[in-house]
């Protein structure tokens, strides 16, 4: 431990002393990007990129660049998301007659109306500030204080401060970047470890692309002049929506991380590591490199030993529950995938592994539910399975294909195909949608599942309805009644209808 907090040392020490020593002899840099797509790119971080420009001792005309940079106005962006969902769905459809129109469940979903308003303001040459709020039907939440049974409930108005962050330089060689901010470093798509130790929310599944809510963080970037490389540096403060818990924070609880990119003809190469006293310190590798239409990307995490207890579910042969505490072991995770994208066609495929070290080779929700119920692991434990995507088994794989304005047409169709190669269990999901009217969107799509009673796919919908609150917030499909022990396969049409989105 001594010798991980040694190099963040020495490695913060060498970020500031760089810029230093090479203010005199002049900069250039360059943003390196040997991925296609935005969510591969190792610095397309935050929600608003910004172009960096340098200077040299030939730099002419400096004034009228810093005029045009510098903005009397804040310039308001924002986007407008009108949609409603009815879904119908289909419980333990291998194992009993399908009926069509007596369908095991129906609702609708209007929670996807929204608005995403945010601002860029450059009151400078040398700095902007850049913030996000972000509201969804039906615009307000219930909060509850006080100790049971002597509690209130309030409710008020639902607005996320999504982010909220300035960028800054100093000398034209370094730039930095401070507040509540998206941070992106990792190369995957569907799974992404390394984007895992930043993130406060899950991956999408339907918009993998989309930015995952960040932490307050102070990201500081160094290009190393006269080549496409660049060196990173992060301190994140630990994120809760509890104000009694953000007021009893430590310094220990601070994370810090650091990353080296390197460019390689077209072939990047990242090397970064992780560290916060709470939590497994991390080694991080990734890489991404493209050919014609191809882009190849991967990453690796090796964690190392835990400074608290880790409780890991073991299951003998005879049905008898019981657990390890792995803290001292050391653990990978890993991925890797392809991408093909062609803009002629406006074609993507895409396909991704992932080897989840954290996950069960053999154990399935089933277990690790009845284990919960048997006290065997705490329901903190049991949590932290289900929070994302490529949690409770070891190998994941997915398949993507997405074909938009197909012959120049207004029909998009996609399909997508996830699976738990552990416990045998996915779902299929193809789409497709027609804009008829200008604005006007309507869009159907079938979700078809597979495995075993309490497998993670077989009932997606079912599982997901078992919590009463998803990443701290209330979960609108919540249903005690259900029991995720007898889940069985699903079927599931939605029908959404598309008015008026469009972005400003």
């Amino acid at each position: 431990m001594k010798r991980i907090t040694l190099c963040a040392v020495a490695l913060m020490a060498g970020l500031v002393a760089l810029p230093l020593a090479a203010q005199d002899a002049g900069q250039s840099s360059g943003q390196s990007s040997a991925q296609s797509s935005d969510q591969a790119s190792g610095d397309d971080m935050f929600n608003t990129p910004e172009s960096v420009t340098q200077t040299t001792d030939q730099t002419q005309n400096a004034a009228p660049r810093d005029a045009l940079l510098k903005e009397a106005t804040p310039r308001i962006t924002g986007t407008f998301t009108s949609k409603v969902a009815a879904t119908w769905n289909w419980n333990n459809i291998w194992n009993q007659a399908f009926e069509l129109f007596n369908p095991s469940a129906s609702s609708i979903n209007q929670q996807q109306t929204g608005a995403a308003i945010g601002f860029v303001a450059r009151p400078d040459t040398d700095i902007s500030i850049t913030g996000e709020v972000r509201t969804y039907y039906p615009f307000t939440q219930q909060i509850t204080v006080g100790t049971a049974p002597n509690t209130t409930t309030y409710v008020v108005p639902d607005v996320t401060i999504w982010s909220l962050y300035s960028k800054f330089t100093y000398g034209d060689s370094l730039f930095l970047t401070f507040g509540k901010q998206p941070i992106k470093w990792g190369t995957g798509y569907f799974f992404s470890p390394a984007d895992d130790v930043f993130a406060q929310t899950a991956v999408d599944v339907t918009n993998p692309t989309a930015d995952r809510e960040g932490p307050l963080a102070l990201k500081v970037q160094y290009p190393i002049p006269g080549t496409m490389d660049n060196l990173y540096f992060f301190t994140a403060m630990p994120s809760s929506n509890d104000p009694t818990a953000v007021a009893n924070m430590k310094p220990s609880d601070v994370a810090v991380a650091a990353k080296a990119e390197f460019l390689f003809g077209n072939t990047e190469v990242a090397a970064a590591g992780f560290y916060q006293g709470s939590v497994r310190p991390q080694a991080i590798l990734m890489a991404t490199t493209g050919t014609n239409n191809f882009n190849f990307f991967g990453e690796g995490v090796v964690a190392f030993a835990n400074p608290s207890a880790d409780p890991y579910l073991q299951k003998s042969s005879t049905g008898v529950y019981s657990t390890t505490d792995r803290s001292a072991d050391t653990i990978f995770s890993g991925t890797a995938g392809v991408m093909y994208s062609n803009s002629d066609w406006n074609f993507t495929f895409v396909t991704q592994y992932l080897y989840n070290g954290f996950g069960y080779a053999s154990l399935t929700t089933s277990d690790l539910f009845t284990a919960a119920l048997a006290g065997k692991i705490s329901g903190t434990s049991l949590a932290s399975n289900f929070s994302g995507l490529g949690k409770i088994g070891q190998h994941y794989g997915v398949v993507y294909a997405s074909w938009t304005s197909i012959f120049n047409s207004k029909t998009d169709v996609s399909i997508l195909a996830l699976a738990n190669l552990s416990d045998g269990s996915g779902y299929i999901n193809p789409t497709i949608s027609v804009t008829t009217l200008t604005y006007v969107k309507i869009s159907g799509g079938v979700s078809l599942s597979w495995g075993g009673a309490g497998t993670e796919f077989a009932d997606p919908a079912g599982l997901i309805s078992y919590f009463p609150t998803l990443n701290g917030q209330p979960n609108p499909s919540y249903d005690p009644s259900y029991s995720p022990l007898t889940a069985q396969p699903t079927m599931g049409f939605t029908l959404g209808l598309s008015f008026g989105t469009a972005s400003f």
